[in-house]
């Protein structure tokens, strides 16, 4: 969560205990060892620990476009056919009554 860090155990159950743990009553007691795990051995050996790909580099850097799209302040109906706008309705008719 932007802007949240939890500093003690009893902060981490206080937040634990706003959620609803029905389907995995357990949930707040394992959460709270593995709390203590990461107190006790440290963030980088519990990552080592858990994290399967905690040695590979996270990619950092913005995605490519697959394909590469006209300019949309370019139109190119004379030129190949193709048009950002929607076609042209039909005229609408009036009811008959």
């Amino acid at each position: 969560m932007a802007g949240f860090e939890v500093t003690t155990e009893d902060q981490y159950a206080h937040v634990l205990s706003t959620f609803s743990h029905k389907n995995y009553p357990e949930a707040p007691e394992v959460c709270l060892a593995k709390f203590d795990e990461l107190a006790n051995i440290g963030f980088e050996a519990f990552i080592k620990k858990y994290d399967p790909y905690w040695d590979i580099p996270l990619n950092e850097s913005p995605p490519k476009p697959v394909i590469d799209l006209l300019d949309v302040d370019h139109r190119v109906d004379d030129d190949c056919g193709f048009s950002l706008s929607a076609p042209s309705a039909a005229p609408k008719t009036g009811r008959k009554r």
